[in-house]
C-alpha cells in the first residue's frame, strides 16, 4: 500500500507541472515514468497512447527524430547532463511540428546511471515568433541592399551626370575659343599679324583642351607617367616661390632633412603640391593666416614613404562638403572647375601613394600626401626635351586611321618635312596597300578602329614583312598600350601631338638599314 501511494505522490508531483514535459526512460530506453503532459504530447504528435515498460524509440516513426533521440538518450546514459532545443513531429504525417527545450539528466543508483530522466518545455510560440522574427529581419536586411544598391546607382548616375556636365561645359569653353579664332583667322586672310594672332589663340586652346583631357586621366588614375628621381624639396620651394610672386599667401616649410626623394612624375607631382598650396590659398584668403608645409620620412608596413603634410587654418570644410572634394567637377569655387582634387587623387593612386585629409569647419584643413620614397640622395632631374631638328624623318610613312581629319592632319604634318605619305582607314585597308607598296618605311596605326583588333592588324603586317616598325597613336596611356601590346610596337605617340614629337618617335622607329 504505501509503494502505491509513493508512486501516486511521485505522478501527482510530475504532473504538477503543467508546462512541463517529464518522462524517464531506463537503459533500454523503456518507459519508467512519465506525467500526463507527455502522454498528451505523444498522442499530438505521435498519434500514439503510451503505457509503462514501452520501448519509446519504437513509437517515433520519423528516422531523423528516432536517431537524434537515441544519440540525445545515449549522451545522458554515459552520465552526461545537457540542455537542448529541438523540433519534432512532421506536418505531413497529419501531426505538427513543434519545439521543446530539452533537458536531459542521468538516473544514478548507488553511483551507478540505471536510466534518464528528460525535462521538455514547449517553445513552439516563442520559436515560431523568432523565426518569424528572422524571416522579417533577413527581408529587411534584403530591402536594405536593394535600397543601398539604388542608392549608389543613383549616386553613380548623379556622378556621371555632374562629370559630363562639367566635361561638357569646359570643352564647350574651349571649342568656342577654337572655333572663333578660326572664324576670325579665315577673314584675316592677307593680314598676316592679325591671322597669327588667331593661330596663336587656336593653339592655346588646344592645349587647354589637352590639359583638361590630362587632368581627367589623372583622375582616372591613367595619365601618362615619366618616372625620374624627384626630390621633394626642390620641388615645394619651386611651388612656394611660383605661389608666393602672386601674393596670395604666406607658405612656412618645415622640411625634414630625412624627407627622401621619390621616383616620380615631376609635372605631375608639381600639379599635386600646387594644387594643394592653391587650396590652402584659398582657405585661408585674406585672414593673415599662414600655410605650413612639412615632409618627412615615414616607414609603414608597405615599406618606406616620402610624407607631404599642407597645412592651413583657414575656412575648413563640413563633412558634407569633405565627402565630395574628390568628386569630378564638384566645386566650392565660384570660378573653380573642380578637377584639381580629383586629378590630384588620381595622380597619388597611380604613384602607388596614398592621401588623407582631414578637415572642421572653421579650424581649417590638413592634406597629408605618402609617395613610395627611393634612397635619400640626389636631387630632382628633369629630362632635357630630345632635340628633333636633326633628326632624319622616315621616307614613306602608312597612316592608318578611321578619322579623316586625323589622316589628313597627319599627312599635312608629315609632308611637310617631305615625307611621302599613305594612308588607310582601317587595318583591312592597310593590309591590301602594303601588299602592293613594298616601299612603305614606317606604318603609323591608330589604336581604336573598327574592324579587326589592333593585335591582329601588327601580326598580319609582320607576316608580310617582318621587319616593317609600327608606331601606335591614341589617347590612352603609353604603359597600358606596350602592357597590351608588348614587343609587337616600335614606338608610340600620345594623342594630341605636336609635330615634333610625331617625327622622333617615326624616326627613331625607322630601321637606318632598309633599302
Amino acid at each position: 500500500m504505501a509503494e502505491t501511494d509513493d508512486r501516486a505522490l511521485l505522478l501527482a508531483i510530475l504532473d504538477s507541472q503543467p508546462d512541463l514535459v517529464i518522462f524517464a526512460l531506463d537503459r533500454e530506453y523503456r518507459y519508467l515514468a512519465f506525467n500526463d503532459n507527455h502522454r498528451a504530447t505523444m498522442a499530438q504528435i505521435w498519434n500514439v497512447d503510451i503505457t509503462e515498460g514501452q520501448d519509446m524509440l519504437a513509437l517515433i516513426r520519423r528516422d531523423d527524430d528516432r536517431n537524434r533521440a537515441r544519440q540525445n538518450f545515449d549522451r545522458a546514459l554515459s552520465g552526461e547532463a545537457f540542455t537542448l532545443i529541438e523540433a519534432y513531429g512532421d506536418e505531413a504525417d497529419g501531426g505538427e511540428r513543434r519545439y521543446y527545450r530539452d533537458a536531459y539528466a542521468p538516473i544514478r543508483v548507488n553511483g551507478e546511471v540505471v536510466g534518464l530522466t528528460v525535462f521538455l518545455t514547449d517553445v513552439t510560440e516563442q520559436r515560431r515568433t523568432e523565426l518569424e522574427l528572422r524571416g522579417i529581419q533577413r527581408d529587411l536586411e534584403d530591402l536594405a541592399r536593394r535600397r543601398s544598391v539604388e542608392m549608389l546607382h543613383a549616386q553613380k548616375l548623379e556622378s556621371l551626370g555632374v562629370l559630363a556636365g562639367g566635361i561638357a561645359h569646359d570643352f564647350n569653353n574651349i571649342l568656342a575659343i577654337i572655333i572663333g579664332a578660326a572664324d576670325m583667322a579665315s577673314l584675316y586672310v592677307g593680314q598676316p599679324d592679325r591671322q597669327a594672332v588667331e593661330i596663336d589663340r587656336i593653339q592655346r586652346g588646344a592645349q587647354r583642351a589637352a590639359e583638361l583631357t590630362n587632368q581627367m586621366l589623372s583622375y582616372a588614375g591613367r595619365a601618362e607617367r615619366r618616372p625620374e628621381r624627384v626630390s621633394l624639396h626642390a620641388l615645394i620651394e619651386e611651388m612656394r616661390e611660383l605661389l608666393g610672386a602672386s601674393g596670395r599667401a604666406a607658405i612656412d616649410l618645415d622640411l625634414g632633412a630625412g624627407c627622401p626623394d621619390v621616383m616620380a612624375d615631376a609635372s605631375q607631382i608639381r600639379q599635386v603640391v600646387l594644387n594643394l598650396l592653391t587650396n590652402a590659398a584659398d582657405a585661408v584668403g585674406t585672414s593673415g593666416q599662414r600655410i605650413c608645409v612639412r615632409t618627412r620620412g615615414d616607414r609603414r608596413p608597405a615599406g618606406l614613404f616620402a610624407l607631404v603634410e599642407v597645412e592651413d587654418r583657414g575656412v575648413g570644410m563640413s563633412p558634407e562638403t569633405l565627402a565630395r572634394i574628390f568628386d569630378p567637377f564638384f566645386t566650392t569655387k565660384f570660378q573653380g572647375r573642380g578637377l584639381g582634387l580629383a586629378a590630384v587623387q588620381g595622380i597619388i593612386a597611380a604613384h602607388g601613394g596614398h592621401l588623407e585629409v582631414r578637415s572642421e569647419v572653421g579650424r581649417g584643413s590638413t592634406f597629408r600626401v605618402w609617395l613610395p620614397a627611393i634612397s635619400p640622395v640626389g636631387g630632382a632631374h628633369v629630362a632635357d626635351e630630345e632635340d628633333v631638328s636633326a633628326v632624319r624623318p622616315p621616307r614613306h610613312v602608312l597612316v592608318v586611321d578611321d578619322e579623316p581629319e586625323v589622316l589628313q592632319l597627319c599627312e599635312t604634318l608629315l609632308q611637310s618635312a617631305g615625307v611621302r605619305v599613305s594612308t588607310a582607314s582601317d587595318g583591312t585597308d592597310a593590309l591590301h596597300l602594303l601588299q602592293v607598296e613594298r616601299s612603305v618605311d614606317v606604318v603609323l596605326l591608330d589604336l581604336t578602329m573598327p574592324g579587326p583588333p589592333p593585335e591582329a592588324t601588327i601580326r598580319a603586317m609582320h607576316a608580310l614583312d617582318p621587319r616593317l616598325p609600327v608606331v601606335v597613336f591614341s589617347g590612352y596611356d603609353e604603359r597600358e598600350v606596350r602592357t597590351r601590346l608588348g614587343e609587337e610596337i616600335n614606338g608610340f605617340v600620345r594623342k594630341p601631338f605636336r609635330r615634333a614629337a610625331l617625327l622622333a618617335a617615326l624616326a627613331e622607329a625607322a630601321d637606318p638599314e632598309r633599302d
